[in-house]
């Protein structure tokens, strides 16, 4: 299940996406019912307008950006629905978590990929023999360490 949801600037429709939460309660299906509850929940909580939010279900990912937008978007589905790029300029699009980052150039209806990485960044569980704290001292320097070489990227690519 993805979720799109393109907010005006300066438009207030948080109401609206409050009631839409608690429409979603009448869904049927309880996997369904319960990821289009948790992405509004997610959009809600970081609701700003000029942005766009895209939030997957199956993979609990959510991303937001700025967006010259008119119209408002709610879509519920199989895939995304992303706005037409009306303006001349492209937009750097980034998905990251902290096993990888993907970075793309957004022109039109066409996305290209500029970079892509691995982060080998450890798992939450992948202790190894350590302790606790010093395993998770480490995976936090690890993930800093990561978040810094995605920034320095983003920098070198735009």
């Amino acid at each position: 299940m993805k979720i799109t949801i393109a907010i005006p600037k300066d438009k207030k429709y948080k109401r609206r996406l409050e009631q839409e939460l608690s429409l979603a309660s009448n869904i049927k299906s309880k996997q369904i019912r319960e990821q289009v509850q948790k992405g509004l929940a997610n959009i809600i909580r970081f609701y700003e307008s000029g942005k766009v939010f895209l939030y997957d279900g199956n993979q609990d990912g959510f991303w937001c950006y700025d967006y010259p937008l008119n119209e408002f978007i709610y879509f519920c589905g199989k895939h995304f629905v992303v706005p037409n790029v009306s303006i001349g300029s492209p937009y750097m699009l980034v998905t990251m978590d902290a096993n990888e980052c993907t970075i793309g150039l957004l022109e039109g209806k066409s996305i290209k990929k500029l970079w892509t990485k691995e982060s080998h960044v450890p798992g939450k569980r992948d202790g190894g023999g350590q302790s606790k704290a010093r395993f998770q001292r480490a995976r936090t320097e690890a993930l800093k360490q990561w978040m810094k070489k995605v920034a320095d990227m983003m920098k070198e690519l735009s």
